[in-house]
């Protein structure tokens, strides 16, 4: 597995986490995993 996969892999985990326990707002946590792939580099705005 290369160094992507393993970010999205664990990200995907984290945000299922916090949805599931819900200490946060789903919609904050669906913006919080979005700025964290922006942030990366593996989603880029074009």
């Amino acid at each position: 597995m290369n160094v992507d996969m393993l970010l999205v892999s664990g990200l995907l985990a984290l945000t299922v986490v916090l949805f599931a326990s819900e200490r946060l707002r789903l919609d904050v946590v669906a913006l919080l995993a979005l700025l964290a792939l922006m942030l990366t580099g593996i989603l880029t705005p074009r």
